[in-house]
C-alpha cells in the first residue's frame, strides 16, 4: 500500500523516511499514527475493519 510519513521519520527496510515522503508498504506495517495512507481502496478496507 502507497502511504506518505505523517511527521516523525520511520526507518523502514533499512532506509530511512522524512516527513511527506512517500513509500509503499505492506498492509501489515501500516501504522496510522506514523502514515497516512494514500490507497483510497486499503483505506475503505481498514475503516470496516474497526
Amino acid at each position: 500500500m502507497k502511504v506518505r510519513v505523517k511527521d516523525m521519520p520511520v526507518r523502514h527496510n533499512g532506509k530511512r523516511y522524512k516527513k511527506n515522503e512517500e513509500l509503499v508498504i505492506d498492509q501489515k506495517h501500516f501504522n496510522d499514527k506514523l502514515f497516512v495512507c494514500l490507497d483510497s481502496a486499503k483505506k475503505d478496507k481498514q475503516s470496516i475493519k474497526k
